[in-house]
């Protein structure tokens, strides 16, 4: 009996323990091969090195100047939107051409018309393959600001205040678009540069990229980044007048003419009576950078005759003491001495005269009532 009671305790212990067992088999599945190769795959959620590390400096400023870019073109988009235009276009190749532009900027400490290696605007535009060989021209738009310069101040107070940076800013034509800014010395250069092909396309294929070129030789003077200037400016001396006039070369700038002469450019336009607001200069101009001296007028002495005048002649006044001691100038006084000699007497001697009239009458008077006959 009680072996039968030890059997059925161990019987119904066993079942008790089948059921559990596969209860927790059927909370817990077991994992398949898909769920596992999923699970190596996702990623922790815990932070990595990598991840909680800061910014370098250079990176910091990459996304500074790119946000600075964005707000840039929004706000220039913002603006054609007001006066009809088509937005702006971002292009790969002017992307570069405006960093490109912005080194040079940074490295001159000044804005200019030149590019890297002294070349042209679309000298550059066409190495980085813009308009995929096909003719274009371009558009520059540049400014020096400090690093906190907000991008709205560019381009109202610099871009939109002058004719000529307008008239490109808002151009309909010039849709394709490059922005590229950079830092230096708590100070922004920024360059906006703008393009249109010929033929009024908005699409284009670049030029394959030619990777196997030509290495320049090994004895070159120059490196492949630091190649000469192809016409630098040479400044002329003074001509026997004082006057200074350049004669334009191939590529050469008004800016970089004044920058050689240690002048301003904008006082040479003026000079030149070109636009100063957008100075153009063609190779072979003749530009006068210093005019000749003014000359100055000797003032002409003339001699104004004086006619003669008169001289009267004094009057001579005798003095009977005077004659009566020098008795030689008696001998040598004018004819007309004696006249008036006498005149001047008789005026002396003009109240005695008078009386002496005066009693003469009398006397007459009495005499005549004297002698007179009674009738």
């Amino acid at each position: 009996m009680n072996r039968r009671r030890t059997f059925s305790s161990f019987l119904i212990l066993g079942y008790l323990l089948i059921l559990s067992g596969r209860a927790n088999a059927t909370t817990t599945p077991t994992p398949t091969a898909r769920e596992t190769a999923s699970a190596s795959t996702t990623p922790s959620l815990a932070p990595s090195p990598t991840q909680t590390r800061e910014l370098s400096a250079e990176e910091r400023e990459f996304r500074e100047n790119e946000a600075y870019v964005e707000a840039l073109l929004t706000e220039i988009n913002r603006l054609r939107a007001e006066y009809d235009r088509p937005e702006l276009i971002p292009d790969a190749a002017l992307e570069k051409v405006a960093a490109a532009q912005v080194s040079v900027f940074a490295r001159l400490n000044r804005l200019s018309e030149r590019s890297k290696d002294n070349r042209s605007l679309k000298s550059v535009a066409q190495e980085y393959q813009y308009a995929g060989g096909a003719a274009f021209s371009l558009h520059q738009n540049s400014a020096m600001v400090w690093r906190t310069t907000p991008p709205e101040y560019i381009i109202e107070k610099i871009w939109f205040s002058t004719v000529g940076e307008r008239a490109k800013l808002l151009s309909a034509d010039y849709l394709h678009a490059g922005i590229a800014t950079i830092v230096i010395n708590n100070r922004r250069f920024v360059a906006l540069i703008t393009g249109k092909l010929a033929d009024g396309s908005l699409t284009y294929t670049p030029l394959p990229t030619i990777e196997n070129a030509t290495p320049p030789p090994a004895d070159a003077p120059w490196s492949e980044t630091e190649l000469p200037d192809e016409n630098p400016v040479v400044t002329s001396t003074p001509a026997s007048d004082g006057s200074v006039a350049h004669v334009v070369l191939k590529d050469q700038t008004l800016s970089e003419i004044a920058a050689a002469y240690d002048i301003g450019w904008n006082g040479l336009a003026l000079l030149n009576s070109l636009d100063p607001e957008n100075p153009v200069i063609y190779e072979g101009d003749t530009i006068l950078i210093q005019p000749r001296f003014t000359d100055t007028v000797t003032p002409t002495i003339t001699k104004t005759p004086i006619p003669p005048t008169r001289t009267p002649r004094p009057t001579y006044t005798a003095d009977p003491t005077n004659a009566a001691a020098n008795p030689a100038s008696e001998e040598n006084r004018e004819p007309g001495g004696y006249i008036n000699d006498f005149f001047m007497k008789i005026e002396a001697f003009k109240p005695a005269l008078a009386w002496g009239l005066i009693g003469l009458s009398v006397l007459g008077l009495i005499m005549t009532l004297l002698l007179r006959k009674p009738a």
